[in-house]
């Protein structure tokens, strides 16, 4: 099925396919970010959450799905054995419930399940697509000619251009506009279509978050003398999902990450260096210990720490000051009684 997956779902959807991760969305945003601080653009961004979305799915219409999409009876079949007669216990304090049965839902992360979610969520962003107007979202322009590139084979006429209006993985969602009412118009209509299939969009965990490509110069300026500055989120029109107002801030974690709304990376390291600190200071005992040779030492802090301060970098544009800022972190959290700050 995930074989059979790959050539039906959209491009946008990074979660449970081969060859794709979290660091591919991660990536495309922050590509998505460094031309909004080019270009001093402003970008409307939402981080859409689905509430108990997997418990959520209504296994009736799985079939009905996979027929829709050329599935043949056999796999269709085997998935609705996979999911008929379920039970579950709930666990609380070493105790456990009695059994009850389940008729909703599909397993998180399980390998039988997430083809299924793959196709069901697709049906919600194929039908969201179909219903927005073709301004909504942002344009992607890109170069295959580069040397860099060389011996891939030639892109179409039409090839160095991409619309993207929202980025996939599993159950994270976020969208893209360049204006207010493009955003209002996502949400809603996207909302809509969840409603129709038995999903609710939490709006107390649904943030909005105003990526300002022009905050980020005098933000740049300021880092560079010493100074931090803490951007307020922007004053927005009171935008409602059923009645509800989604909150507008100026930082937000995406897939493990903090982004914030100057393009910047600066809240992204003090987050990561902040955990790395606080990783290195549990081994402090470790650290202190001289019976301990320090190419043990190493391999520890290669594993529990280094990976902690650099999770999520292979996105990361950074300065040469934010590569000093990090350097300055160092090996010292492996020989000396504490993590070197700055």
């Amino acid at each position: 099925m995930l074989c059979y997956n790959e050539e039906l779902i959209l491009d946008e959807q990074a979660g449970f396919r081969m060859g794709r991760s979290c660091t591919d969305q991660r990536f495309t945003l922050q590509c998505i970010l460094d031309q909004c601080r080019e270009r001093s653009l402003t970008l409307y961004s939402t981080l859409v959450d689905l509430e108990k979305a997997f418990d959520r799915v209504d296994r009736a219409v799985i079939a009905a799905i996979m027929r829709s999409y050329g599935y043949d009876e056999t796999y269709i079949n085997i998935a609705i054995d996979l999911h008929s007669g379920t039970s579950a216990r709930v666990k609380w304090k070493r105790q456990k419930s009695e059994p009850f049965s389940t008729s909703w839902g599909v397993q998180q992360g399980g390998p039988a399940s997430n083809p299924l979610w793959n196709l069901f969520m697709d049906v919600i962003a194929r039908q969201t697509l179909a219903e927005l107007g073709p301004d909504v979202g942002v344009e992607l322009f890109y170069k295959r000619d580069s040397k860099n590139l060389r011996g891939f084979p030639s892109a179409p006429a039409d090839a160095d251009r991409a619309h993207l209006v929202h980025l996939l993985l599993a159950d994270d969602v976020i969208a893209f506009a360049l204006t207010v009412e493009h955003l209002t118009e996502y949400l809603n209509k996207f909302e809509a279509i969840c409603r129709r299939w038995g999903m609710t969009v939490s709006t107390s965990k649904t943030k909005i978050i105003v990526f300002r490509g022009d905050a980020a110069a005098p933000s740049l300026q300021n880092s560079l003398v010493g100074e931090s500055q803490q951007l307020a989120a922007p004053s927005l029109p009171e935008i409602l999902i059923g009645g509800s107002p989604i909150e507008v801030v100026s930082a937000s974690k995406y897939l493990g990450c903090w982004y914030s709304s100057d393009c910047l990376v600066d809240k992204k390291l003090t987050v990561r260096i902040g955990a790395a600190t606080g990783a290195a200071h549990r081994l402090l005992n470790f650290w202190k210990c001289k019976a301990i040779g320090l190419k043990t030492k190493l391999i520890y802090y290669k594993s529990l720490v280094l990976t902690i301060l650099l999770h999520g970098a292979e996105s990361w544009p950074l300065t040469q000051n934010d590569v000093e800022r990090l350097e300055r972190r160092g090996l010292g959290s492996c020989v000396c009684s504490g993590w070197v700050m700055s």
